[in-house]
């Protein structure tokens, strides 16, 4: 085989390789593309799944005879409850770590005085 016959298999060999690189970084695109569509889409569905159910949760008086949907406000009006719970308790060590905190400057107010 002659150089120029070596360099044309190159050429076509490198041609292939190339074309598949392309082809499949095409691919991947592609897919990344509606994969990402996929994703969205479900956000937006889970956002109009929220919607309705907030509609629902706020207009709960029309859906008394479900006895479904009454548990689930049971326990959204449970969950509610722990909130309120936990914001009391936030509040608390909040207070209790201002006290604390203006004691020890209260501390040190003192100490730098007395030198």
């Amino acid at each position: 085989m002659d150089i120029k016959a070596l360099l044309n298999k190159a050429k076509k060999d490198v041609s292939i390789t190339l074309s598949k690189v392309a082809g499949a970084a095409e691919y991947v695109a592609k897919l990344s593309k509606l994969k990402l569509s996929i994703t969205s889409i479900g956000s937006e569905i889970n956002g109009l799944l929220q919607k309705v159910g907030e509609y629902v949760y706020e207009n709960k008086d029309e859906y008394a005879k479900d006895e479904y949907l009454t548990d689930l406000f049971d326990e959204i009006s449970d969950k509610k409850q722990e909130v309120e719970e936990h914001a009391k308790e936030i509040e608390e060590i909040r207070k209790h770590f201002e006290k604390r905190q203006e004691a020890v400057n209260e501390e040190e107010e003192t100490e730098t005085t007395e030198e």
